[in-house]
């Protein structure tokens, strides 16, 4: 799975960050890559799509996590994001 933590700052303050992980048969987790950067929400949505769909093809079981913050606009940039993701097996948290 890669789980998304979304930022919204071009060229500024927090980073979004994807992080690809497994579960291995014993119940460890290993992260085996990190993308981050700070960009417009636009380009933001652009990189999870681009990272997502290339997860996708490589990986036969693969699910995408998306932050929701609290409130109404956490929910819309969640839901915005899951929209851009259809075909895809996608969740908030």
């Amino acid at each position: 799975m890669r789980f998304w933590d979304k930022a919204g700052t071009e060229g500024g303050g927090a980073h979004t960050a994807g992080e690809l992980m497994h579960r291995m048969k014993d119940g460890r987790f290993i992260v085996e890559h990190v993308v981050r950067g700070q960009w417009s929400a636009l380009e933001r949505e652009r990189h999870i799509k681009e990272w997502s769909k290339r997860d996708a093809d490589m990986l036969e079981q693969y699910e995408i996590g998306v932050e929701q913050e609290p409130g109404s606009g956490g929910k819309e940039s969640a839901e915005s994001t899951i929209r851009s993701l259809a075909g895809l097996r996608v969740y908030t948290r």
